[in-house]
Order: structure tokens, then C-alpha cells, then sequence
């Protein structure tokens, strides 16, 4: 309920203030200017130390009546029973599928034996290093990951899946653990849309939040070029 775009006009002494949630602007970015570029309707994942997203249709970030729009990282999954959320409720996928979530999965779940991994980082290499539960958190939670992007698919949509964050960079059995996911819950219709990696990394929601304030403003270029072609392969 803070009028934060109000106090900044004011401070600032600027013309013109516009306030846009991060995630928000990260997929008006990769919609706009890099993976979904020349799309009509971006669906965006970013997977890091929480999850969130944005559904970008015409150029526009869908917000919700009350800014909540693209808040997908508190989709329920089975798989996440009994594991708090920074939200306060249980069993949402960023609970337990996002950098600091699947930290706190694996440690709930090791036993005596298993070496404890204090980070994404640290769970990364024991995965690598060909750690049975370890993998399994990581398979496990792309799994879950494509199975409520496969859900988010048949009600929305979209054109194409972006998806960026830290997590995106787990290797080959997490992303072939979205896809399978994905596969088992995708309707025929949304089956074979691409599901890519964003382009622009760190840049993607300060691209964004300069377009949504061009938007706003009427200033905004007719031709926004692409900062990468567009792309339609799954990883």
C-alpha cells in the first residue's frame, strides 16, 4: 500500500515515476527484447533463490487486481507436502524447486549418511559428483517445475516458455526433468511450444523497466528490435 512511486516523484524532484514488481520487468524484457521476441504471449519462469514470473501478452505484463499476477512460484505441488514457503503457506513449488527451496529439501530429506550442503552451490556438486539423493532433489523438483508449467500452458496459453534464474543452469537432468514433467501434464494444443533459456540474464528487468516506462509515457520505439532472434528450440 505504499505509494512508493509518489515519494520517489517527490524526493527525486523527476517528472515522472513508474513502479514495476522485478520479476515483472525481467519478463517484459526476455518478452520483448530477448527469448520471446516477435512472440504475442510470453509465459516467464525465473527459477533462483524464490521463484517468480510474468505472462507478457501484447507487449503488456499481466499484474492482477492486486499485483499478484505472475506470482508462479506459489503453485502447489504434491511433491512439496510439508515444506514451508517464504509466503507462509505449504507445499508451493518454490518451497522446495528453487535455489534456497531445494537446499531445504535435501536437508530435510538426508540421512545420517549424507554430507550436508549449506547452498544451491553445494547441493550442485554433490549432484554432479553423482550423489544419489542430491540428483534426486534436482530431478525431482524439475520434474515438479514442468508439470505446473504444463498446468500453467493449458489455462494460459502461451506462444512460448521462457525460463531464467540460477537453477536454469542446474545441467541436462534438470532440464530434462522440466520437459518430462512438462510432457505429463501439457495438452495437445500447448505439447510443442518451446521451452528456452533466457537470452538477456541480468539485463532482462532493466530492459524491462525502461520499456514499461516508455510504454507508459508514450515514448516508447515502434520497432523494438530483438536483442536475440527469437527462438522456438527446446533445450
Amino acid at each position: 500500500g505504499t505509494e512508493l512511486a509518489r515519494i520517489l516523484r517527490e524526493a527525486s524532484g523527476a517528472g515522472a515515476v513508474e513502479i514495476l514488481n522485478d520479476v515483472h520487468a525481467h519478463g517484459l524484457g526476455e518478452a520483448l527484447l530477448g527469448a520471446g521476441c516477435g512472440r504475442e504471449t510470453v509465459l516467464v519462469l525465473a527459477v533462483g533463490t524464490g521463484i517468480g514470473g510474468a505472462l507478457v501478452v501484447g507487449g503488456e505484463p499481466a499484474l492482477g487486481d492486486h499485483f499478484l499476477a505472475g506470482h508462479f512460484g506459489h503453485v502447489h505441488h504434491r511433491l512439496g507436502a510439508g515444506m514451508p514457503c517464504s509466503c507462509g503457506r505449504e507445499g508451493h513449488i518454490e518451497a522446495f524447486c528453487s535455489g534456497s527451496g531445494i537446499t531445504a529439501w535435501y536437508e530435510s530429506r538426508r540421512g545420517p549418511g549424507d554430507p550436508a550442503a549449506a547452498n544451491g552451490r553445494e547441493l550442485q556438486a554433490l549432484a554432479d559428483s553423482g550423489h544419489g539423493l542430491a540428483k534426486a532433489c534436482f530431478a525431482e523438483s524439475g520434474w515438479a517445475i514442468g508439470e505446473c508449467l504444463g498446468s500453467l500452458a493449458n489455462c494460459l496459453d502461451p506462444s512460448l516458455i521462457v525460463l531464467s534464474g540460477s537453477m536454469t543452469r542446474s545441467g541436462p537432468l534438470w532440464w530434462e526433468s522440466v520437459k518430462s514433467g512438462y510432457a505429463e501434464q501439457a495438452m495437445n494444443a500447448v505439447a510443442d511450444i518451446g521451452i528456452v533459456p533466457g537470452t538477456l540474464g541480468g539485463d532482462a528487468p532493466l530492459l524491462g523497466a525502461v520499456l514499461h516506462f516508455l510504454n507508459r509515457h508514450g515514448t516508447a520505439p515502434r520497432d523494438q528490435r530483438c536483442a536475440h532472434p527469437p527462438s522456438s528450440r527446446p533445450v
